[in-house]
């Protein structure tokens, strides 16, 4: 796969990493909810990945829906 298609595959509901569930992981939800919300908002979310160097999530979202957000508007 490419990296571009594991960057995808992360945030498609259901996908996770752990091999059983619990009360609070393995059942796919977290990042494809936070995808979900973050593109609700007209933001969006873009990972860079270096092997043996670590990997950068960056979330963007309008400043008027993170003012909206912060001041309890929206």
């Amino acid at each position: 796969m490419s990296e571009e298609d594991v960057q995808t595959l992360i945030f498609r509901q259901g996908f996770s990493t752990k091999n059983d569930v619990s009360e609070f992981s393995g059942r796919g939800v977290g990042i494809a909810a936070l995808d979900s919300a973050v593109r609700s908002l007209g933001g969006q979310i873009r990972i860079r990945s270096q092997a043996n160097q670590g990997t950068t999530i960056d979330i963007s979202i309008p400043t008027d829906q993170t003012l909206a957000l912060l001041t309890g508007i929206a």
